[in-house]
């Protein structure tokens, strides 16, 4: 029995501080380094812009409030629209440094649970938006019973797959935020020090 080829996951792993970028400026407590996110993602580790590029001045280049929101749904968006033609197995071997803490038979549960979903993640995740949609019309007359009660069905078949899902991504995102992090410290001691007044070295009081 051939052994399965493990997806390749740099067709949305190149936008994948895009996407973190997104997570934090839904927060108010890190929406400051979601400009960080950024740059990773249009340097080296993410998409390698040249800084003259037009792509890179158009969603990049100053970094206004009006920048960093479009450019956030832009590669946010290509990010889950990549993501999204893969399987939940297939994602599996991406969510490896998160799902390492798992023993041998905890792992196995894990792909076993995740393999009864052969649809493309992009597909189950329009559905449980479909269905969503219709649960919270439910009573005003939009849809009919059938409707309802086939969105619900649908709730109830995802709905346990999609919040594992999105557990393994806040830890997933959360074993990147240091790298944005990091690069939010520099910036602000670099900036403290260029603010301070020069004095007297410490040694040269001392002696």
């Amino acid at each position: 029995m051939t052994e399965k080829k493990q997806p390749d996951y740099s067709s949305f792993e190149r936008y994948q501080f895009g996407a973190l970028a997104g997570v934090l400026a839904g927060s108010e407590e890190s929406a400051r380094h979601a400009p960080r996110a950024l740059e990773i993602l249009a340097g080296k580790d993410g998409l390698n812009l040249d800084p003259n590029a037009k792509e890179y001045h158009d969603s990049f280049g100053e970094q206004t409030p009006e920048q960093i929101e479009k450019a956030i749904k832009t590669y946010s968006g290509k990010f889950r629209k990549a993501r999204g033609e893969l399987s939940p197995v297939d994602l599996i071997g991406w969510y490896s440094d998160v799902l390492s803490c798992l023993d041998e038979g905890e792992m196995e549960k894990v792909v076993a649970y995740f393999g009864q979903y052969e649809e493309p993640l992009g597909a189950i995740e329009s559905k449980m938006g479909k269905a969503s949609h219709i649960k919270k019309g439910e009573g005003t007359g939009a849809n009919t019973d059938e409707e309802v009660a086939a969105a619900e069905k649908m709730l109830q078949k995802y709905g346990t797959l999609m919040q594992v899902m999105s557990v393994l991504d806040n830890y997933k995102f959360e074993n990147l935020r240091p790298n944005v992090v990091g690069m939010s410290k520099k910036e602000d001691l670099k900036g403290i020090a260029a603010q301070l007044p020069e004095v007297a070295s410490y040694k040269a009081r001392a002696a």
